[in-house]
């Protein structure tokens, strides 16, 4: 209540607010906190509301939101957190700009959840990893709700989808329940330095493009494991309407000529504008598995040892002639700094295609 009380005596700030963050909230009762956000959300002006976002909450019991707190925002981000049942009940009956999941944990009532099947819609949709949201529906019916969100969206990011809906979703191929005004797609099988290999690795074969034909940007990221399956949907085709197309791989050392192979297959296949295709490869695994990261920074520390050996595995692979472009881990798509320059931070932007867009514009 002090801290509510504070932003109380300022309603000038409060009635220009947009974007409300609640970040690490812990050691308060669910009453205080009730009649705090309470008093807050009758000061804020309600036409002005964009985004809520919850990070690194993870005692939901704490967070008694009232639902129409929740309900008054257009986007919803919840970042290492733990999802409270009075936020599920806020995110129900509405279409949501943007809902951004990322490590955030379902409340384990299989009622509630299915219930929100039924009022669950958004136009951007980010989940990361998809593969924990899928295997919640052991306990809660997440694979029914993410099946939900994609027959709605139109801006998709899936970062570490692992397999594919699977149970209880057994039946459906992924293609087949993704919206058909999806515009955007990126997939994130992977990142620089991860070398954990897929023990269930995404069913590739569970997406066929060329059916998804509102798609006009298509964003892939990809390990070795990933090499084989993705060569297979691109020789089935890709939609008419495909519009800008980025491919980047994070291969073992070894993969010269799996990769060289997708990359012939996607201009067999793909018959785009060279300026509309960027086909790179991150050789950041070259450098070893025990990597620091640079005070948290998200920015990945080479040792020069590391870097020497990176520097070894570009020379190989330019000489053998690989069509790709190679590139450094500041280059990439996901989790260090993002193509506009900028470092790219969790929930700066909920579609990383409509960022790029925004900047080529620019």
């Amino acid at each position: 209540m002090d801290t509510a009380e504070a932003f109380l005596n300022h309603p000038a700030l409060l009635a220009r607010t947009e974007d409300v963050t609640f970040c690490g909230i812990t050691g308060v009762s669910e009453s205080d906190f009730r009649r705090a956000t309470t008093a807050i959300h009758s000061v804020l002006r309600q036409n002005r509301l964009c985004r809520i976002t919850l990070l690194r909450c993870t005692q939901p019991d704490v967070l008694s939101f009232n639902p129409t707190f929740i309900h008054s925002f257009q986007s919803a981000y919840f970042i290492d957190s733990a999802l409270p049942l009075s936020v599920i009940l806020g995110l129900m009956h509405k279409e949501w700009d943007v809902l951004y999941f990322c490590d955030a944990a379902w409340p384990a009532h299989g009622n509630t959840i299915r219930a929100t099947v039924r009022g669950l819609s958004a136009r951007t949709l980010w989940i990361e990893p998809f593969v924990d949201f899928c295997v919640g529906a052991r306990n809660g019916g997440l694979g029914r709700v993410a099946s939900r969100l994609l027959c709605n969206v139109k801006c998709l990011t899936l970062v570490d989808p692992n397999l594919s809906l699977g149970n209880p979703l057994a039946c459906n191929r992924l293609s087949s329940i993704i919206s058909p005004q999806l515009s955007h797609l990126l997939i994130a099988s992977t990142c620089c330095f991860n070398h954990e290999e897929h023990t269930t690795p995404f069913e590739w074969t569970d997406l066929n493009l060329r059916s998804i034909t509102s798609l006009t940007r298509l964003w892939l990221v990809l390990g070795s494991d990933d090499l084989e399956g993705v060569k297979a949907i691109f020789a089935g085709g890709l939609p008419a309407g495909l519009k800008h197309l980025r491919i980047e791989v994070h291969p073992e050392c070894w993969d010269v000529e799996r990769v060289q192979l997708l990359w012939m297959e996607v201009i067999r296949h793909g018959n785009m504008e060279p300026r509309l295709f960027t086909f790179s490869v991150c050789l950041c695994r070259s450098a070893g598995i025990a990597l620091d990261f640079d005070e948290g920074s998200g920015c990945a520390s080479v040792d020069a040892d590391g870097l020497e050996r990176i520097e070894s595995a570009e020379e190989e692979w330019r000489s053998s002639g690989v069509g790709a472009t190679l590139i450094r881990t500041e280059h990439t798509i996901q989790g260090f700094t993002h193509v506009s320059g900028r470092q790219w931070e969790h929930g700066q932007s909920s579609c990383m295609a409509c960022a790029d867009r925004q900047e080529v514009v620019r």
